[in-house]
């Protein structure tokens, strides 16, 4: 059903957007769901700072609009999903993750929310860089996409870079938050509406102060992408997540990498998924080669055989 709710493409939009449905995302494919709770938020402490290794100039990231945070914690994003949040924190506000000043918090107990999934994954997790351009970052979300491949197939982490891998929507990879965005979207009655016009109308019921929609951030944006790093992200070959290339990505594990995260985890375990089908084709060569296999052929002659 998701895929009926979405307008825009997560590559041309902020990636916080496609990676949660949020009451702070003022694009048409949020907006109109502005007013509902949602149960986790990422909040700002007092002592926050933007981090130094920012990258402004991204489309993707986001920051306090006051620079820096000195008297109450400020929600700054919210979804119904944690560790979409956690993503987000990761892809947008502080690269490292080690920002003590930014945290996620449950809505109904005020409690931040830890993150509970392996720290053995999540030290191998590749890490986002200043200057990328959006073939890079494109790269970028399918080496993650591989990464969360190592998880247990009951953590949330595979599905949500799934669906932006494989085409949006997919049944048996949506998310949290797209599951949530659909429900709501049906629910609602959006499928009757024009949601541009929606979305015009409740900026302007803003800008007259007869609503207030949340805006705790600001973000980088197309305007502020220089042409330097368009023009040197134009090298960058696309990595293929066709079909036919995403089965030959291999299943991995934390125990594949004794000596740390690879240059690339998509080519690792592209290599490691075609090794494994030539050992599979191999064998099967040699069964159906074998004296065995020779005697169960059938024996009986057609018309149009010699005997």
């Amino acid at each position: 059903m998701e895929r009926h709710t979405r307008w825009l493409g997560w590559e041309s939009e902020p990636i916080a957007g496609r990676m949660s449905f949020s009451s702070f995302s003022h694009t048409v494919d949020d907006i109109w769901a502005h007013d509902i709770e949602r149960p986790y938020q990422i909040v700002l402490l007092p002592g926050y700072r933007v981090p130094e290794d920012l990258d402004r100039g991204s489309k993707d990231s986001l920051w306090f609009h006051k620079e820096s945070v000195t008297d109450r914690p400020e929600i700054v994003w919210d979804g119904f999903s944690a560790t979409a949040l956690f993503e987000i924190i990761r892809e947008c506000f502080d690269y490292s993750g080690e920002n003590p000043f930014i945290k996620v918090r449950e809505v109904a107990t005020g409690k931040v929310v830890k993150d509970l999934r392996d720290p053995d994954i999540l030290a191998l997790r590749p890490r986002r860089e200043a200057g990328w351009g959006p073939r890079k970052i494109r790269n970028h979300i399918v080496e993650l996409w591989v990464w969360s491949r190592m998880f247990p197939s009951s953590d949330v982490t595979n599905s949500i870079y799934s669906e932006m891998v494989s085409s949006h929507g997919a049944r048996l990879q949506e998310s949290i938050d797209s599951y949530e965005r659909a429900q709501l979207f049906m629910m609602r009655d959006m499928h009757k509406i024009d949601p541009l016009d929606l979305m015009h109308s409740l900026i302007e019921k803003d800008k007259k102060k007869e609503i207030r929609l949340h805006r705790a951030c600001v973000g980088g944006g197309k305007s502020k992408e220089d042409s330097a790093r368009i023009a040197r992200d134009n090298d960058v070959e696309f990595l293929d997540t066709t079909y036919m290339s995403a089965n030959e990505v291999s299943e991995i594990s934390v125990a594949d990498f004794p000596d740390g995260a690879p240059a690339s985890f998509y080519r690792f375990a592209t290599q490691k998924g075609r090794k494994a089908a030539e050992v599979r084709r191999a064998a099967f060569v040699d069964k159906a080669s074998t004296p065995a296999a020779e005697s169960i052929k059938p024996k009986r002659k057609w018309p149009w055989q010699k005997p």
